[in-house]
């Protein structure tokens, strides 16, 4: 019995399509891994923005993240949506939680430019930024 290369050739053409689909039906039915729990939502004093403390939990191989946006003020916060301000990092064992359980962050607007954040000094930081949107964020850090 021979077998042509043309023959293996298409096989394995035809079978990395069938996985591709097979992998595009799946995600779409499945959907994002990741999901947001809205924490809490500020509207700056001029009401062209809004910062968004949230929960982020992507799975059972992964912890809940606290995260902070600033984004327009009609605009959603999305699953797939990540911190673009504060990221604090899931292995948060301190005494500040928030109702999800991760750590807590406090919001309050100084101005419609500058933000002020409070967390637990504690807790792991990822993403720590001192100005997004034109906006200045200030924090302090609670021990």
């Amino acid at each position: 019995m021979r077998i042509s290369i043309k023959k293996v050739y298409y096989g394995l053409i035809l079978g990395f399509v069938f996985i591709l689909l097979m992998w595009t039906c799946m995600r779409d039915l499945v959907g994002s891994m990741c999901g947001n729990q809205i924490v809490s939502e500020q509207i700056s004093p001029d009401k062209n923005f809004k910062c968004i403390v949230f929960v982020r939990d992507c799975g059972a191989t992964t912890g809940f993240s606290t995260q902070v946006s600033i984004v327009r003020s009609n605009e959603k916060l999305r699953d797939d949506d990540t911190g673009n301000v504060l990221t604090i990092s899931d292995h948060y064992y301190g005494g500040k939680t928030n109702k999800f359980g991760g750590a807590d962050v406090k919001v309050k607007w100084v101005t419609s430019k500058r933000l002020l954040l409070r967390f637990d000094g504690e807790a792991e930081v990822g993403t720590k930024k001192n100005e997004v949107k034109e906006i200045e964020i200030m924090y302090d850090e609670i021990y």
